[in-house]
């Protein structure tokens, strides 16, 4: 037994020494540029960490088999597909300057339909700049400086008439990273981290308690879990659920989960900690993603600003052990009770991860992980 205390004592040792070594941050920037031939503008999500480690930095080349969908209501193919709601607000702040009717456009009927963005995001957080370039741009840089503390002074005014731009920027991190795990997903070998069922696991799984929840399980494969950064209270929630549909349909599914565990917890508070023989594991999920929304080509919606010539959305992920690292840009452009067997939480096959702020009734970002393209593949021992 003195033995196994002294393993214990050692992996615990390591990982506080790693606790600090690397921060992994989220962070969200989506926003909507108007300018007639502007180049995009980024905000590298790195800026934020102190250190970050190659396999956790994010992809330059874009994947062209991953959706992007303007709203939760939107529908889609079964493939991996994601969402972020910062379109939704600049939108909002786009239709408000308009003095034209756009109801006829497609994609701003689709915008019209939805109201799952509303209240999705702090707006206190939120760098959200919409009208004359210069005025824009004198905007944008002093929201990064004061709600942020970060200089965007190099950013470049988009547009001859008109210029929108919002930007949302979290830093999340675990207290320590989770341990790398082994996983396969629909049959193919990923980066995965979480808890499994060796000898040592009852005493992981009681130091990691603090970094997630179960919060609903059943034998029929459905499962949620809830991970929690150490920085914020922001939900990061991953379900396996049995259905899929639309974003805001598997929001409401999970939300139906996540009461119904509620209330199975209330007649067995322990009904969903995991033991000795039970296993979490959640692959990593890396991908940079982007889509052009030509519906709006040529939109006139004010008789003040130049017809909409280009919207274009870009959507850079990563998600691991250690934490999350978004960075999502948006740009215009005018032309001018305990179960009988072991709880097994793998993800191993198309499941649904969102993001919410705690007090929001919707997420502001969704994902659809359908296939490997998006996940982590494992690196081969040499």
């Amino acid at each position: 037994m003195g033995t196994h205390i002294d393993m214990f004592s050692m992996k615990m040792s390591k990982r506080w020494q790693d606790r600090f070594g690397v921060i992994h941050a989220l962070i969200l920037c989506c926003c909507i540029l108007v300018a007639c031939g502007g180049k995009r503008v980024t905000d590298p999500a790195l800026d934020d960490l102190d250190e970050v480690e190659d396999e956790n930095e994010l992809l330059s080349s874009y994947s062209n088999r991953i959706q992007v969908v303007p709203t939760m209501n939107s529908s889609f193919n079964d493939s991996n597909t994601v969402h972020c709601a910062n379109i939704e607000y600049l939108w909002s702040a786009l239709a408000s300057n308009s003095d034209k009717s756009i109801r006829e456009n497609a994609l701003a009927k689709e915008f019209d339909q939805s109201t799952s963005w509303k209240n999705s995001m702090d707006l206190s957080k939120l760098i959200l700049a919409f009208g004359k370039p210069s005025d824009v741009y004198e905007s944008i840089v002093q929201q990064y400086d004061e709600k942020y503390e970060i200089d965007k002074s190099d950013l470049s005014p988009q547009g001859s008439t008109f210029w929108g731009y919002t930007a949302k920027v979290v830093s999340y991190r675990y207290a320590e990273p989770f341990d790398e795990q082994r996983l396969i997903f629909l049959g193919e070998e990923v980066s995965a981290f979480g808890f499994n069922s060796e000898s040592m696991s009852t005493f992981v799984k009681e130091h990691f308690k603090d970094q997630f929840d179960v919060l609903y399980y059943n034998t029929d494969g459905e499962f949620v879990v809830k991970l929690k950064p150490a920085n914020t209270t922001d939900e990061i929630i991953l379900t396996m659920i049995n259905k899929r549909g639309t974003f805001l349909e598997m929001f409401n599914a999970t939300k139906k989960l996540i009461e119904k565990g509620a209330s199975e917890e209330k007649l067995n508070r322990y009904i969903f900690n995991l033991n000795a023989e039970d296993e979490l594991i959640i692959p990593v999920i890396r991908f940079n993603a982007r889509r052009e929304y030509t519906e709006v080509k040529g939109l006139e919606f004010s008789s003040k600003y130049g017809p909409v010539d280009v919207l274009e959305q870009d959507l850079n992920f990563s998600f691991d052990r250690k934490g999350v690292v978004l960075d999502a840009t948006v740009q215009m452009a005018d032309s001018t009770g305990m179960p009988q067997k072991p709880k097994l939480l793998h993800f191993n096959k198309p499941f649904y991860l969102y993001i919410k702020e705690r007090k929001a009734s919707h997420p502001y970002f969704n994902v659809w992980v359908s296939d490997v393209e998006i996940l982590q593949k494992k690196k081969k021992a040499n």
